[in-house]
């Protein structure tokens, strides 16, 4: 891990100054000192991300008995269950949850929000955010009630959490709704295939204490 102080970077930028008699001068018209500033705050922020990962590890980085229990008892090829450290992620392709209004949930998908709520139900001492997804396209049907596709995300990830706690049993203050709208896309947007990867709902679950 490389840290630079207040001081050390003073001492840094002296050093480097020495013997440029003729400083390039950046677009921001603060020359070199300008462009080593943003290169430390680069540093810094890579810094803070590091001690972050290193926290998580020292807390226990390995992936939470949650996770397992999801990858046996989740069986749908359409969603996916990973692990980010000790946060377990269940991904919800919109073709698995919601039908063709783009905004009721499918018979098939409340088998999998059943499985899933019943777990969380029985786990409650986790933390879990529901976060909406959209492509850069608003569904047809409901494009004209929410032109703004954060809209959208934020509708569906309500729609997901009201199944998983009026029908399944998961308490509402394990719950906190999100919405990335368009904005986190894990596909390109200029194929029908990639709108349709980008168009979801996923469910981050976080141990106690992390959140």
């Amino acid at each position: 891990m490389f840290l630079v102080t207040g001081r050390a970077r003073g001492a840094l930028i002296s050093v480097l100054l020495l013997g440029c008699p003729k400083p390039t001068v950046y677009p921001d018209g603060r020359g070199i000192e300008g462009q080593l500033e943003r290169e430390i705050i680069a540093l810094t922020e890579r810094t803070r991300q590091l001690e972050a990962e290193s926290r998580q590890c020292a807390e226990g980085g390995k992936p939470a008995p949650l996770y397992a229990e999801l990858r046996q008892i989740i069986v749908s090829k359409e969603v996916t269950v990973a692990s980010t450290g000790v946060v377990t992620t269940v991904t919800l392709p919109e073709t698995h949850l919601f039908g063709a209004d783009g905004v009721s949930i499918r018979e098939e998908a409340y088998v999998t929000l059943d499985l899933l709520g019943s777990a969380l139900a029985s786990h409650r001492d986790l933390s879990v955010v529901i976060e909406g997804h959209t492509s850069d396209v608003a569904p047809p049907l409901i494009a004209k009630d929410y032109a703004d596709l954060t809209d959208v995300g934020y509708f569906r990830a309500t729609l997901v959490a009201d199944a998983l706690e009026t029908k399944f049993g998961v308490p509402p203050e394990m719950v906190t709704l999100a919405t990335r709208g368009p904005y986190k896309p894990i596909a390109s947007n200029d194929t029908v295939a990639g709108q349709t990867k980008n168009a979801r709902v996923v469910v981050l679950i976080y141990p106690p204490g992390i959140r």
